[in-house]
């Protein structure tokens, strides 16, 4: 299937960021693959890619839930600790939060 991808302000908050791929999510009958710093950002505008990939209408993932994961905390025990807890693991890497880089694992 064909992927399309979408931008996402990076000088938004984490909140706003979750908020926004489940609204493309809903809105556009998809489901993110990946998300992350685009290679398109520049020195004065930041921006997050998501790739997303078609899926029926109704047939949408649960909500995306995004954590950030503070520096020097250890994200394989973040991403065990949400397996453990029955989530999914959708992506995890680097993402422009606040115009800050931030490593972020996204989970449903």
């Amino acid at each position: 299937m064909a992927t399309t991808s979408q931008f996402v302000d990076g000088k938004k908050t984490l909140a706003d960021q979750q908020d926004a791929l489940n609204f493309m999510e809903q809105f556009t009958a998809s489901k993110i693959i990946t998300y992350g710093e685009s290679a398109q950002s520049t020195a004065t505008l930041k921006a997050n890619e998501a790739v997303l990939m078609p899926v029926p209408f109704g047939q949408q993932p649960p909500p995306l839930a995004l954590i950030a994961v503070a520096a020097g905390d250890d994200v394989a025990k973040i991403i065990a600790a949400q397996i453990a807890l029955g989530k999914t693991v959708v992506f995890h890497g680097t993402c422009w939060v606040e115009n800050k880089e931030t490593v972020v694992v996204g989970v449903r």
